[in-house]
């Protein structure tokens, strides 16, 4: 029984050390303008953690970024009520692309 408690120990610090990994890289791809291969890997993180603030904005700024500013705009207001820095800039330009696309 024991051996069962530490094999499970040991993948979940395997399965943390992958999941940090791919968060960094995301982080990584974003910082450099790679707003298309980010995204989905900051869906998913959205997706696990709908309450984290860093997470919302990521995903926010990337589809601000990859032209999809009605979709940017729920995870950016997240972003702004978690307070996170710069959130309430890329709101404000995902709520003026969004009227600008209706009025086209």
């Amino acid at each position: 029984m024991k051996r069962k408690y530490i094999l499970l120990l040991i993948c979940s610090f395997f399965l943390s050390g992958i999941s940090a990994q791919t968060i960094e890289q995301a982080r990584a791809l974003y910082a450099k303008g790679n707003y298309e291969e980010a995204k989905p890997i900051f869906k998913k993180y959205v997706k696990s953690q709908p309450s984290n603030g860093n997470y919302n904005f990521w995903y926010g700024v990337c589809c601000l970024k990859t032209g999809e500013p009605e979709e940017a705009i729920p995870y950016l207001e997240v972003a702004v009520k978690k307070r996170v820095t710069t959130g309430q800039l890329y709101l404000g330009q995902a709520y003026n692309d969004s009227y600008q696309s209706k009025m086209q």
